[in-house]
């Protein structure tokens, strides 16, 4: 039987360069009037808001590629499994950020897609080493400058239906 040794290297890059993106878009969350904490680093989301009414996940993914470049960015199916598996007497929330490269290729730019059950029926799986994702069009994602307002307008309507 022959064994393969794989090149951890590229993975090890991938893992740095996510957690090195999770501390600069943290600083951009500071800019929000919502205090998001870091989850610990195996928590299946990276930033959590906890409120008396609402329970506000965040997940990050950093892309090193530019948001053009393809027509779909893709999300672990069983994430949103798990989100909407969760049981809490507030009110949940995800929103799935993603840093893409901007034209400059040095700084990223960030987008965001609220997760909502029925919109996110409709996306496409691909399998990716036997892990089901779901493809999201790009055309979807909205800059991060509107998350600011969005999320304040999300916790002030009643969030309980499936949309």
């Amino acid at each position: 039987m022959d064994i393969k040794i794989l090149d951890t290297s590229i993975y090890e890059h991938r893992i740095t360069l996510g957690l090195d993106n999770e501390k600069v878009f943290k600083k951009k969350l500071d800019e929000t009037d919502f205090i998001f904490k870091e989850t610990d680093r195996y928590y299946t989301f990276d930033y959590v808001h906890n409120d008396d009414n609402n329970i506000i996940f965040l997940e990050l993914k950093t892309r090193q590629i530019k948001l053009i470049s393809y027509e779909t960015a893709i999300i672990a199916k069983n994430k949103l499994l798990f989100f909407d598996r969760l049981t809490d007497k507030r009110k949940k929330h995800l929103y799935i950020m993603y840093g893409f490269v901007n034209n400059s290729n040095n700084d990223l730019e960030y987008y965001y897609i609220k997760f909502h059950k029925k919109t996110f029926r409709t996306f496409k799986e691909k399998l990716i080493f036997n892990k089901v994702h779901l493809e999201i069009p790009t055309s979807l994602l909205k800059p991060f400058e509107d998350f600011k307002n969005d999320i304040q307008f999300d916790l002030k309507i009643d969030n309980d239906l499936d949309l």
